[in-house]
């Protein structure tokens, strides 16, 4: 799902009800609507299969007709409890050909009586009716009926996401519940069409200005992906040929007329691209032995529904780019929870550069810039702490900086290793949940990395680091001063891989790489000359800030920071390295490696004398660097002979 005006539109309803001492509402508080509390047993059966029989129409929110549901009994049952929104009536719920008594045991809540052992399938008809519920903005909707002023068209269509089945069918809305199948039978003027999950079964006119539509998917679905739209549409399809199958694939759009088709062909056609790109990086599209659909719909952004997504009127390449990414992340692979909102638009959001990056790639670096400029104005992280209003859950850290952080961790574990675990995590968990706990150890395991330190500074923590660099260029080496602040004080240090661009006078130009595990540290980089200038992140990767990089020639070499009031002896040494001082306070000691990039060893030692065993180090030179409140006082070459 992507949402264009959603949240300023949100923001603007709701300042004006705050104005008029009024809460913003839909048909309950926004806390009732994400509450935690799920339905009563909720975890005593599975929902296997709906059949959907209603009467609907383009320019009425009226529903009328009846849901048929197969259950699995997880447990002992006496009784089912599902939700449906009070604003419909239950005409009657009909178990093995009898009606049976219904009870509300809670608000947009009802019961109906069943007898079944564990491991029992049993079937449901719930017969009701009624006027869909109505917010004023449409992703506070189950339903949304409006008028596309552009074309001047009547849409009726579904839009659950993420607690809205309620307020158009009996349910059970846990995300962990995945049905197995879901047949749509749609009546409506024949003036109108429907657009739904799956492949079209049938079109049966019934010669009353009616006609019964029926949709049929057979590949597993979360309640909140299951869609239908009725509305005056003209259809513009073609075949596609997946990487690796023979046989093509359906590809259906709905658009209001020829002039809609017009404005929007040019974009369509490039889905078989979008198609094999993502089957190339992911794994085949995954529901290959259906099809994929668009149709236009008046609503601001796009909503994901499996195998037909909804899209704005306005829509744009990256929109759609988007929304076909979810049929990976989100509906062939779905999440466990509302918390772990990344695995599905972080990740959507990260395909939209990857579509550049492939196909556009003149535009792919100002996409990865405008998500980092758009992350920088929220110190929050990506993890959804917050799960009972909308607003927290999509928002900008999930999207844009859950884009970055993907970008991060390809470039952690490398490009195969990367797209490779991922294809294998669709495979493995295909029409499963997972959350990111489950998305980290199956990773992990793929790439033999301990992602633990990524997750808990990225995805887990606040804001991304600021940097203030200073270097100087003496005798044939590059000394760099690197001070890190983290942007929130709740994420003070990243440690994190680094790369610099060294711009040289009269010598090829240099990218090297350092490890920065400290909010203050030197490196230094051997046999650069000449330097000329010095650019942090070259290839756009981390999510960060540069405060200033400029040359300072105070940052002096380590041959010239030696003291008289340090002694270091032997020197060479073959093992012990002794150190004294008459200086008074506490000192730290490092003990780094000829590069000065990799610390080997840390002491501490006051005033008098100190002894290091280097026995366990190989015959090489190194440093010493002695440090005393974050500063460097200065720095000794030593060689060790064995």
């Amino acid at each position: 799902m992507k949402k264009i005006a959603f949240l300023s539109l949100l923001l603007a309803a709701c300042l004006n009800l705050f104005a008029q001492g009024k809460r913003c509402t839909h048909s309950e508080s926004f806390h009732n609507l994400f509450e935690k509390k799920r339905p009563i047993g909720a975890n005593d059966f599975d929902i296997k299969h709906y059949i959907f029989d209603l009467k609907l129409e383009r320019n009425a929110r009226d529903i009328a007709g009846n849901v048929t549901i197969t259950f699995l009994a997880n447990t002992s049952l006496n009784a089912v409890t599902l939700e449906l929104h009070d604003v419909f009536k239950i005409d009657s719920v009909v178990v093995a050909n009898k009606k049976v008594t219904v009870t509300k045991p809670a608000k947009n809540k009802f019961s109906f009586p069943f007898n079944a052992e564990k491991g029992d399938l049993f079937t449901a008809t719930i017969f009701y009716n009624g006027k869909a519920p109505l917010s004023t903005n449409d992703w506070g909707n189950g339903i949304v009926q409006k008028k596309d002023l552009a074309y001047n068209s009547d849409v009726l269509y579904s839009l659950t996401v993420p607690f809205h089945g309620h307020e158009w069918f009996p349910c059970k809305q846990v995300l962990t519940d995945l049905i197995d199948s879901v047949t749509m039978k749609i009546t409506t003027d024949t003036s109108s069409t429907v657009a739904s999950n799956g492949l079209l079964i049938s079109d049966l006119k019934l010669g009353n200005g009616k006609h019964t539509l029926v949709w049929k998917t057979q590949y597993p679905i979360n309640y909140y992906l299951i869609n239908f739209v009725v509305g005056k549409y003209i259809k513009y399809d073609f075949e596609v040929t997946l990487p690796g199958k023979t046989e093509k694939m359906p590809v259906t759009n709905y658009l209001f007329d020829a002039k809609a088709l017009q404005a929007k062909k040019p974009i369509l056609d490039n889905l078989p691209a979008f198609l094999t790109n993502y089957s190339n990086l992911f794994g085949l599209y995954p529901f290959h032995k259906e099809k994929f659909g668009t149709v236009i719909v008046p609503l601001s952004g796009g909503m994901e529904h499996q195998t037909m997504i909804n899209l704005a009127t306005n829509y744009d390449k990256y929109l759609v780019a988007h929304e076909l990414s979810h049929q990976w992340f989100g509906d062939n692979v779905s999440v466990k929870s509302l918390h772990d909102m990344w695995l599905n638009e972080g990740w959507a959001s990260y395909c939209e550069y990857l579509t550049a990056e492939k196909l556009y790639p003149t535009e792919a670096v100002k996409y990865m810039t405008n998500f980092h400029n758009s992350s920088y104005a929220v110190n929050k992280r990506v993890y959804v702490d917050d799960t009972t209003s909308f607003t927290p859950i999509y928002n900008t850290e999930v999207y844009n900086k859950g884009a970055v952080i993907c970008h991060i961790l390809r470039d952690e574990i490398g490009d195969s290793l990367f797209f490779g675990g991922v294809t294998a995590l669709q495979s493995f968990y295909k029409n499963k949940n997972i959350d990111v706990a489950d998305f980290k150890a199956f990773m992990e395991k793929y790439s033999g990395k301990d992602l633990t330190l990524f997750f808990n500074q990225w995805y887990y923590g606040y804001g991304y680091p600021r940097f203030t660099v200073t270097y100087s260029n003496k005798n044939n080496t590059l000394f760099l001063r690197s001070i890190q602040q983290g942007s929130s004080t709740s994420t003070p240090l990243f440690k994190t891989k680094v790369e610099f661009l060294i711009k040289r006078n009269t010598a090829p130009d240099t990218t090297v790489s350092v490890y920065q595990n400290q909010n203050d540290q030197t490196f230094i980089i051997p046999k650069i000359n000449d330097v000329k200038s010095i650019s942090l992140d070259p290839r756009n990767v981390l999510l960060e800030k540069v405060v200033s990089i400029k040359a300072d020639p105070t940052l002096a070499s380590f041959e010239e920071m030696e003291s008289l009031d340090f002694t270091f002896f032997p020197n060479p040494t073959q093992d012990i390295l002794n150190i004294q001082t008459n200086l008074g306070g506490e000192f730290n000691i490092e003990i780094c490696s000829k590069n000065g990039m990799n610390r080997l060893k840390k002491e501490k030692m006051s005033s008098g004398s100190l002894q290091i065993d280097l026995s366990d180090l190989e015959n090489d030179y190194y440093f010493v660097k002695v440090m005393q409140d974050k500063k460097v006082l200065l720095v000794k070459k030593i060689v060790l002979i064995h």
